[in-house]
Order: C-alpha cells, then sequence, then structure tokens
C-alpha cells in the first residue's frame, strides 16, 4: 500500500512480475490497467492461439458457454453479437420448450433481424441431439449463420445463481423458471401471442414504460451504485456514513473511489439536514451530489439508487 501514486504501480510492477515467473508482456499488460483503472478486476485465460493480449471490459461481463462450435466467429474462439434478444431458463430445456416457446419466439426475433440467445443451465440431450441439432444445422449450411444461439450457464451455488439474476435484469429480461414455463405454454395455446408473453424487441408482459427500459439501457452500459443510509429523522441527523454498493459499475475493491464518494455524501448530507428535509430531497442530493461526481472521476453515469433507513 502507498499513497505515492508511482510506488503503488512499482509495488504492483514487482508483484506481477514475480506471480508471472517473470514475464515482461504479462507484467506490463497488468501493471498498466492497475495504472489505468485503479483497481480493476482482471481474469487470466490461456489465449486459443497462444499469443499475450489485453482486453478492457468496460461495463458487465457474464460468461456463457456456446452449446456448438458452430456458433464461434471470433479468433477467441467466441462468438460476438450486435443485435440480439436473450431468453434465460431456470431449468433444463425439453423438446416441449423448444418446440412451444424458442422455435416461435426465434421466428419473431428473426423477423426483426435479431438473433435469439437462449440461456439455460442444461438441454435434454435426447431433444438437443435429434431435433434441436439437425434444425440448426440445416440452417447453417442453408445461412452460414444460426438464428438461435444455445448456451449454458452455471448455477450450481448462491453466488452463480445471484449472478444470473444480475444478468436477466441488465438483460432486460425475467427468470423463466418452470411454473412461469407452464404458464406461457398456456398462454401460448389459448391464442395469445407470444410477443405479449415474452419480453421481446422492448416489450414485455408487463407493458414496460420507455422509461423503464431507458433505466435498464444505464444498468446495462454503466452499471448500478447503491447508497445506503441510516437517519433519526426526529432529530434531523446523519447516525452513519454512508454506504456504497456497486454491480457493473466499478469494482468494490476500488476503496479509494468509494471511500472519496462516500466522504463527500456524507458531507454535503451533513449541510444538508442543519435544516429540516423530507426523504424526497435527501435521495435528490445523493443522486445529484454521487452522479457529477462519478461522472468527473469515471466519464460513466451508472444508475444511482438512494436507500433510506430511518432509526424511528
Amino acid at each position: 500500500q502507498s499513497d505515492d501514486p508511482d510506488q503503488l504501480y512499482k509495488n504492483i510492477y514487482d508483484v506481477v512480475y514475480v506471480s508471472s515467473n517473470g514475464d515482461e508482456v504479462i507484467t506490463n499488460h497488468i501493471s498498466e490497467l492497475y495504472k489505468k483503472l485503479g483497481a480493476p478486476a482482471i481474469s487470466c485465460i490461456k489465449a486459443p492461439d497462444g499469443i499475450t493480449k489485453a482486453k478492457l471490459i468496460d461495463g458487465y461481463k457474464y460468461e456463457l458457454s456456446l452449446a456448438d462450435r458452430l456458433y464461434i466467429n471470433t479468433d477467441e474462439k467466441t462468438m460476438d453479437l450486435t443485435n440480439a434478444d436473450v431468453i434465460i431458463f431456470s431449468t433444463k430445456i425439453t423438446e416441449t420448450t423448444y418446440n412451444k416457446i424458442l422455435k416461435p419466439l426465434n421466428f419473431e426475433c428473426n423477423m426483426r433481424g435479431r438473433h435469439l440467445i437462449v440461456c439455460a443451465p442444461a438441454y435434454d440431450e435426447i431433444t438437443l441431439s435429434n431435433i434441436i441439432a439437425p434444425e440448426l444445422n440445416a440452417e447453417y449450411r442453408k445461412k452460414h449463420d444460426v438464428n438461435m444461439v444455445l448456451t449454458r450457464y452455471r448455477a450450481i451455488s448462491a453466488h452463480t445463481r445471484r449472478l444470473v439474476n444480475d444478468f436477466s435484469i441488465l438483460m432486460n429480461t425475467d427468470i423463466i423458471d418452470r411454473a412461469r414455463e407452464k404458464d406461457i405454454i398456456d398462454k401460448l395455446t389459448s391464442g395469445t401471442p407470444i410477443t405479449q408473453v415474452i419480453n421481446i424487441d422492448g416489450r414485455d408482459i408487463n407493458g414496460l414504460s420507455a422509461s423503464v427500459i431507458h433505466d435498464r439501457k444505464v444498468l446495462s452500459q454503466d452499471g448500478m451504485v447503491a447508497v445506503s443510509i441510516v437517519i433519526d429523522s426526529r432529530t434531523n441527523q446523519l447516525l452513519s456514513r454512508p454506504k456504497i454498493i456497486t454491480k457493473g459499475f466499478v469494482h468494490e475493491s476500488n476503496t479509494i473511489l468509494i471511500d472519496k464518494a462516500q466522504i463527500k455524501i456524507e458531507t454535503i448530507l451533513k449541510e444538508l439536514m442543519k435544516n429540516k428535509v423530507t426523504f424526497a430531497e435527501i435521495k435528490s442530493t445523493i443522486k445529484n451530489t454521487l452522479g457529477r461526481y462519478l461522472f468527473a472521476k469515471t466519464q460513466r453515469t451508472p444508475y444511482i439508487i438512494p436507500v433510506i433507513m430511518n432509526k424511528n
């Protein structure tokens, strides 16, 4: 630890150099990322081509496993898509799920010029090999593209399940469990159009307004910052320093930025609460103060959620 940026950079450089067994390319990449971003979350994986390189992902990252190699369209053995809708299931994809939900939904996505990304923890192997794979391979041979992209995710712990939930929020969709799946199939069977049942092209079953969709786009691009404060409304006092929690904005190990933001909010609120104020005024002050500060420091505008806990 050091308050001197140059000394901190040297310390990080030395640690990375030793950890990488003296690999100067890796050391330079990681050290420069720390110098540029402060305290980024860094993942190191072996590149398929064996070439050491750095890639900066500015925003939220969630890893999905492609169900087939035919989806790969990059040198990194991944798939790159620009226009796609996402549907997430919490249970195994069955033949019924594929025929009743995925095929008609994929047709609607295709008509809009968008891919459909299907996220599920597992697929029924018989359905996958005997029905889904032959149809998708036939489509690939005809168009050299597959509109329905099958992916798998891991949900084996509370942490991984929480990540899936965060991902669904950022993608402006819901996680479909077995009960919801049955409800969807019942509605489709009764004649309800699939676009009125499942979130697609900016609309969902709840009829989300444009402002809600905008908020979710902000979440997916700049992340979320929650600010929790404890007050005593009777005495008009702030009882403890505000606590900041981030998702998809900056890694919480970036303690310098977060600590300074918490201090700034604390100072502003103490001054504000010298007079009687409403909860609405407190929330507005938090949003405005923190929003301007974070944009000045990061050039990003996260979705800010003030949470007020009152002693009385």
